[in-house]
């Protein structure tokens, strides 16, 4: 977690595409917040968007509180300013041009052309044929809800149930994708993502 995002409360969570079986892609919730960076004009504000490096052509915007939303309303997408939850159409998420595994996706704010910043994060494109095993992080993969990310992450402690490397290898093993959640605030999510690829129990835990 860089310090100026802990400042200005800004941060993202990772994102899950899949396909059902009528070809439509759905996805989890768009969490991105520039925070206190609302605190610019909104009207001289914009987000540009980049998959692996490239550039897309797609424009978004920042609202009220921090959270952002696409600039084109007219693909019907979910969202709640209200929330911060964006959650894309179809015709949104075939503009990312995915391919199937792990994505990175660049948030660019600019303000008046003359200073941004960015957010990074993974988005991840599963197909249809994807298992999924999904699993709570605080308290389950941890001894406690509280300090299980942060005792090894701020204070080098290990915090982890005996025995989970173990498990969620033979999980991997049977094929199945495991998709992490966990009730940190999105701020803390790049320290959620150093503790599980850091568990080592003699195993590592396979994340993607």
């Amino acid at each position: 977690m860089e310090i100026e995002d802990l400042v200005t409360q800004s941060g993202c969570t990772d994102i899950i595409v899949t396909k059902n079986k009528f070809g439509d892609l759905l996805s989890t919730p768009f969490y991105i917040c520039f925070g206190f960076y609302n605190l610019l004009s909104i009207n001289s504000s914009r987000i540009r968007v980049k998959i692996n490096g490239v550039e897309t052509n797609i424009l978004m915007k920042l609202g009220t509180k921090g959270y952002i939303f696409p600039v084109d309303d007219t693909d019907k997408s979910e969202k709640s300013e209200d929330y911060g939850d964006f959650i894309p159409s179809n015709c949104f998420l075939s503009k990312l041009d995915l391919h199937k595994g792990k994505n990175q996706i660049e948030f660019t704010l600019e303000y008046l052309f003359v200073w941004e910043k960015t957010l990074t994060t993974d988005i991840y494109y599963f197909d249809e044929t994807t298992k999924f095993f999904i699993s709570d992080v605080d308290g389950t993969i941890t001894k406690s809800d509280i300090l299980g990310v942060f005792m090894p992450t701020i204070l080098g402690k290990d915090w982890t149930q005996i025995g989970v490397a173990k498990l969620y290898h033979e999980i991997n093993l049977r094929d199945y994708q495991v998709i992490y959640l966990s009730a940190k605030p999105f701020i803390a999510h790049l320290n959620v993502k150093w503790y599980l690829t850091n568990i080592n129990q003699g195993i590592i835990i396979t994340t993607y």
